[in-house]
């Protein structure tokens, strides 16, 4: 039995990725006039989710890392080269309602003129780190039910098809800023990035 133990103690589990599904990005920073911000896309009318906010990033290919294909993502949607990037570090990954993982990357970007891929970003959209910072979003709550597939096997639960299923509650986060709204998965990773920020800033 110590044996087992000590197998057990010494487990590591690798995260499992949903191949073809699992996403990338980076969180965007630049300097103007000496102070941070965060550089947000607002998606081009003719793609997927038009016109919502989000940062750029896409689907990891196969063979890439994460962090490669975040860094691709951006090259190609804000029209920059590799060399104008520096990656400072990685957020924790997040699982979406369709069961895939974003790993988001925080990063600065240099040099960049305001450019951006227009089959791809309708208009960039550029927010000061300090307004993050110093304003919490707005947090509204949906209910989320468990519906079971037509196949599930009730039989082998009590209660059946009368079991009572659960609901719970899931937070979602709005953060405005002029005449746009940056919520969803995109408001969700800024509240993860700003919160580790304040921490570590208390923390000096």
């Amino acid at each position: 039995m110590n044996e087992l133990i000590k197998k057990m103690q010494s487990m590591t589990f690798k995260q499992k990725t949903t191949k073809g599904h699992d996403s990338a990005i980076i969180i965007p920073l630049i300097e103007k006039e000496g102070e941070l911000m965060v550089l947000y896309e607002v998606r081009s009318a003719l793609i997927r989710q038009p016109l919502e906010v989000c940062f750029p990033g896409g689907q990891i290919e196969a063979g890439e890392t994460p962090i490669q294909t975040a860094i691709r993502e951006l090259c190609e949607e804000l029209l920059v080269d590799e060399s104008q990037i520096e990656i400072i570090n990685k957020l924790p990954s997040i699982k979406t309602a369709s069961n895939h993982l974003i790993n988001p990357f925080v990063g600065i970007l240099k040099a960049h003129d305001g450019q951006f891929n227009p089959d791809e970003v309708d208009h960039l959209m550029i927010v000061p780190l300090s307004y993050l910072l110093s304003n919490e979003p707005e947090v509204y709550k949906v209910n989320v039910k468990t519906v079971p597939n037509d196949d599930f096997p009730f039989d082998l639960i009590r209660g059946g098809r009368a079991y009572p299923w659960g609901t719970y509650q899931r937070p979602i986060y709005f953060y405005r800023y002029h005449d746009e709204v940056i919520w969803g998965l995109t408001a969700q990773m800024t509240k993860v990035f700003v919160d580790g920020l304040k921490d570590n800033l208390e923390k000096q």
